[in-house]
Formats: C-alpha cells, structure tokens, sequence
C-alpha cells in the first residue's frame, strides 16, 4: 500500500454522499494455484484486497475509523 496508484487499478467516481467502505484482506497465497513455485503471486492469484463501497442509509450514522488490526514489529500485544 502507498500514495502511488499501480497500473491496473480500478478507480471510479462517486456522487457526493456518504459511503460505508469494508475492506476485506485476502490470503490468495492460501488459494490452489495462487502461488508460483518461487513464492510470487500467480496469473490466478486474487487480489490482496477486495473494497466494498456502499451509500449509506439513513439509520447508519455511526462507523469505525480508528481501528487497527495488524501486530506491529517489536510491539507487544
């Protein structure tokens, strides 16, 4: 993940509004086929990632927008 944005990747405009995202990480290396020989994503392989984007209905006014998820080097749990 970075600021660039890579060859190949979907962008899209939205109308203004409010939008609920989920972004769900996926372990295409777990995926038969998804890995070369070498450890490299295969040509099958899924993306890292698969983004979820929705409008919002009036009843959702409360989101999470501070979790984070991953261990970090070196920190404890």
């Amino acid at each position: 993940m970075g600021a660039q944005v890579w060859p190949g990747t979907v962008q899209f405009d939205l109308p203004v509004g409010r939008y609920a995202v989920v972004i769900h990480l996926i372990a295409w290396e777990d995926e038969e086929g998804g890995v070369n020989e070498d450890g490299t994503p295969s040509a099958a392989a899924l993306p890292d990632f698969v983004v979820l984007v929705s409008p919002t209905g009036p009843e959702q006014d409360l989101f999470r927008s501070d979790v984070e998820t991953f261990d970090r080097t070196g920190e404890p749990r």
